[in-house]
């Protein structure tokens, strides 16, 4: 196969070789329970800190609206006019009217 990606119920990840890696390493899948437990060095501080950051992403303009609306697409105009679309494998601009 020349492709792969990591799929769960509803996102993928396929970008940057991490399907190619899970398929060199034979992974054909995960599981997880959430009956699985955790220790931290200060789960208190750690709950106050992943409360912080989902705060901040939820009122980021592009985290909490546009990619969750949108997904990734969301992004194309803005590369495309900072020239990080692979067109071409960068041999040319992708012009987006």
């Amino acid at each position: 196969m020349r492709f792969a990606a990591v799929v769960s119920e509803e996102r993928c990840a396929g970008r940057n070789g991490v399907g190619a890696v899970f398929g060199s390493k034979l992974i054909k899948g995960l599981m997880t329970s959430e009956k699985m437990q955790y220790d931290f060095y200060n789960k208190e501080k750690f709950k106050k800190f992943k409360k912080q950051w989902i705060t901040a992403l939820k009122k980021h303009p592009l985290t909490g609206k546009q990619l969750p609306k949108l997904g990734t697409a969301a992004l194309i105009l803005t590369m495309n006019y900072r020239n990080l679309l692979a067109t071409k494998n960068y041999q040319q601009d992708l012009i987006v009217c």
